[in-house]
């Protein structure tokens, strides 16, 4: 069981640590098309990494930035972590209880 959680705590990390480094490659694409954006901003601003996965690419799709391909994994990709990070435990619950070791704690 401990292996479980293991797992999903490096899963949130590499989640995480992916989804910092895509708020700025966002913010790179959408400063060329926003006049005056890069004179406004110079740095990454906060609410770059605040704002949904999905809505990055969906924005980028909608300006014909991103391959077509790469916005369904994308799309797969933000819902899978939706799942894990929201309703796995829920999902699992009864396998759960039914493979933990009983601890006095």
């Amino acid at each position: 069981m401990e292996d479980a959680f293991a797992a999903i705590g490096m899963a949130v990390v590499e989640a995480q640590a992916f989804e910092l480094v895509m708020a700025p490659m966002y913010v790179l694409f959408k400063a060329p098309s926003v006049p005056g954006y890069v004179e406004r901003n110079t740095s990454i601003p906060e609410t770059a990494l605040k704002q949904p996965l999905t809505q990055l690419v969906n924005e980028l799709d909608a300006k014909g930035q991103i391959d077509a391909h790469l916005h369904d994994r994308l799309r797969v990709y933000a819902d899978k972590r939706h799942r894990l990070v929201h309703r796995w435990v829920k999902e699992t619950a009864g396998q759960l209880l039914m493979t933990r070791k009983p601890s006095i704690r």
